[in-house]
């Protein structure tokens, strides 16, 4: 999940956590954590919070030891200034990193749940990202990396279906005066049109010209080697080689 997560959102965030059967790797959204912009400049924060949402009942088991706890774990859920209410409420769990000083804090908005001490050197949070961005914590995923193809391709392929729409119907050529009237030529199977002198032609619309979809193409092939990538490499598509130097050069 976190190399999946770092190729569509701006990271991946697997959470390295302790248990009674040892470590295990928790999946963390990367709209869920939050850390500063500034002190994640250097790619070294000493400051994280992570921001989930959890059913209230399993919050209950995890924290709500004493009448205390409880109280304020209920009191967060059914509180109206809460972004959610009833079965499910919103946890903070944030870290701070400073030696024998460092913190491990969990929380909801009534009060702490947990408050301890952090005496890792680092925060428990693995970083993968797809592309790295000169500065900061967060890297650039594959979506947002190819914005600009996306957007070519998106305009380039509604003038293209615009195009159909428009003409695919076709149209008639009526001389002024000939009688004919366009429900005539319209909406109708093997109807029957007067007209006088010369009778309605059919005009050739003129398909989309090849090199927009030359352009289609392109675009399309280009989005692949801005991320790295090769088609044949992500569609699994072997290419038609003649000679046998080239298909044993392929299968090397």
């Amino acid at each position: 999940p976190a190399f999946s997560d770092a190729c569509i959102f701006h990271g991946g965030v697997p959470k390295v956590i302790a248990t009674a059967d040892g470590l295990e790797i928790e999946r963390v959204l990367p709209f869920e954590l939050l850390i500063d912009e500034i002190e994640g400049m250097h790619r070294r924060p000493r400051n994280a919070y992570q921001v989930a949402v959890l059913p209230r009942d399993a919050v209950l088991d995890a924290f709500g030891r004493s009448e205390e706890k409880r109280a304020d774990i209920m009191a967060t859920a059914m509180s109206p200034a809460a972004p959610y209410r009833g079965d499910v409420i919103e946890l903070v769990e944030g870290w701070h990193v400073d030696g024998n000083k460092g913190r491990h804090v969990i929380g909801v908005e009534a009060g702490a749940l947990l408050d301890e001490t952090w005496k890792l050197p680092r925060l428990p949070f693995g970083r993968m990202v797809y592309d790295e961005r000169p500065v900061g914590w967060w890297g650039m995923g594959i979506a947002e990396k190819l914005v600009g193809h996306q957007l070519e391709l998106l305009n380039t392929l509604q003038a293209v279906q615009a195009h159909i729409r428009k003409n695919a119907g076709g149209r008639w050529a009526v001389q002024i005066g000939s009688n004919v009237s366009a429900d005539d030529l319209i909406n109708k199977q093997g109807a029957v049109v007067f007209y006088t002198d010369r009778p309605p032609a059919p005009l050739a619309v003129p398909f989309m010209p090849p090199e927009v979809y030359a352009h289609i193409e392109r675009t399309w092939r280009s989005g692949f080697e801005h991320i790295g990538l090769s088609e044949q490499s992500v569609t699994g598509m072997q290419p038609q080689l003649e000679s046998g130097a080239a298909k044993r050069e392929q299968r090397d």
